[in-house]
């Protein structure tokens, strides 16, 4: 599995990364324009000191002040002279404050310039100025470079290079926003490129998920109201025909005539039938029904339906049983919706179980997911062999089996069921048993379900 880097981190660390870099290249950018214009900062520190320095010694001439005094007013004028000395043609001190040295190398004083302290952003200068034939000037000073702006300078560029390294994860959030509003006005074919490995191409994956969703489930709308047009069209068609050769006493004596109102009214029957399972379909595919809970006695309930039914069963030649009976069950379920989605499972046994072949209901008590249920099951042998595959599709909204294409029914009775059970909490699973089909219904035991849901 690929790792999902936090999006939260990686901004942290682009933040820290554009600090580094922007500190890095200022203070390089700062040695190197140091490196190269050390010569310039050279002459132009000497050119203004040894200016004011001229500028005293023509006093020092004209006034005729003495070789201390001299040293005094230069130190007094500049106290980044640290040391200034008044020597001879041969360096031999004439005056100075310091009162330890006797001579300086003035060659060495010429060769040394300017000079950087090790770690530091000071540079230490030296320089020798004439004061006559016989007397020199000696002074050494310091500079301390202005680096003050640095701190603008990285912050700017910190700034600057955040943005470069976050674009293209701005632009990626403007895509989706894209996206995302393509698909709010219809386009559900609108995808989003996958980019980066965090919370946004997990957001961008999630979004192609949801579109492919809707995509699906307005196929499957539009396939619903195909087939629900066709599905009302054939019995009102046939009402109608049947309408239209009694209005024109196309029948020869009373007997054919109970025969067209006979199969008007079946006909029509149908066609209330269709209507009210679509109806309830949207009602409870909309959350548009209220559950009732209350406690049932599972054991009287199943009694009750199993009677009612037992003779359409006997009709088909089918044998109706109930099982599992042995110990009195109750659960917090709404009984109106119970019955609906136990009544669609016998109803589905009636219509597709082989002729002479038993039906059985079983009640039983199981665990599921670590949550104890009460399962009702209805096992049937079906006319035409089913796979363990076309299980998972029964459930499926208006799902017909290729050799079921004509027959009566809306293909909703499973569908409907399975929106019951998930409003009780509960589940709907179907497998194949040794040629038989098994449909278990679920419904929690022991959960306290919120009668305000």
């Amino acid at each position: 599995m690929k790792k999902i880097l936090k999006l939260r981190g990686e901004m942290v660390t682009i933040a820290i990364l554009s600090v580094i870099i922007a500190s890095v290249s200022v203070i390089f950018i700062n040695n190197l324009t140091n490196m190269f214009t050390k010569k310039q900062q050279h002459n132009y520190i000497n050119e203004n000191k040894n200016n004011k320095i001229n500028h005293i010694i023509d006093k020092y001439k004209k006034r005729n002040i003495d070789d201390y005094e001299l040293v005094d007013i230069i130190n007094k004028w500049n106290e980044a002279y640290y040391n200034v000395y008044l020597v001879d043609s041969n360096g031999n001190v004439i005056a100075s404050r310091e009162k330890g040295i006797k001579n300086i190398n003035l060659k060495e004083v010429k060769d040394k310039g300017v000079r950087k302290l090790e770690g530091k952003n000071v540079f230490e200068t030296s320089g020798i100025i004439n004061v006559d034939y016989k007397k020199d000037i000696v002074y050494y000073s310091t500079y301390y470079a202005n680096d003050s702006h640095n701190a603008v300078y990285i912050l700017i560029m910190t700034v600057i290079l955040f943005i470069i390294l976050t674009a293209g994860r701005i632009k990626y959030i403007g895509e989706i926003n894209k996206g995302i509003a393509a698909i709010a006005n219809g386009d559900l074919k609108k995808r989003i490129n996958i980019k980066y490995k965090n919370e946004l191409s997990e957001l961008a994956k999630s979004i192609n998920i949801m579109a492919n969703r809707l995509e699906e489930e307005e196929h499957k709308k539009s396939e619903f109201i195909t087939n629900i047009s066709h599905d009302l069209r054939t019995p009102l068609t046939t009402i109608l025909g049947y309408i239209k050769m009694i209005e024109e006493s196309k029948y020869e004596n009373k007997e054919e005539l109970n025969r067209y109102i006979h199969m008007i009214n079946k006909k029509g029957m149908y066609l209330k039938s269709l209507l009210d399972d679509f109806f309830t379909y949207s009602k409870l595919n909309s959350n548009d029904i209220k559950v009732k809970y209350s406690n049932v006695d599972c054991n009287l309930f199943l009694q009750q339906i199993i009677e009612e039914e037992k003779i359409n069963f006997m009709e088909k030649s089918l044998d109706l049983k109930l099982l599992g009976m042995e110990n009195k069950v109750y659960i917090n379920a709404d009984g109106e919706l119970m019955v609906r989605a136990i009544y669609n499972l016998l109803s589905n046994a009636l219509k597709y179980s082989k002729e002479k072949t038993e039906v059985k209901v079983i009640m039983d008590e199981e665990e599921y997911h670590k949550k104890s249920y009460v399962t009702i099951s209805v096992i049937n042998t079906p006319k035409e062999k089913i796979s363990e595959e076309e299980t998972e599709k029964l459930f499926q909204r208006l799902y017909k089996r290729e050799n079921e294409r004509n027959s009566e029914g809306n293909g909703l009775g499973l569908t409907i069921t399975k929106e019951i059970m998930n409003l009780n909490h509960g589940f709907i699973k179907a497998q194949v048993v040794n040629h038989e089909v098994k449909f278990k219904l679920g419904f929690p035991k022991d959960k306290n379900i919120s009668k305000n849901f």
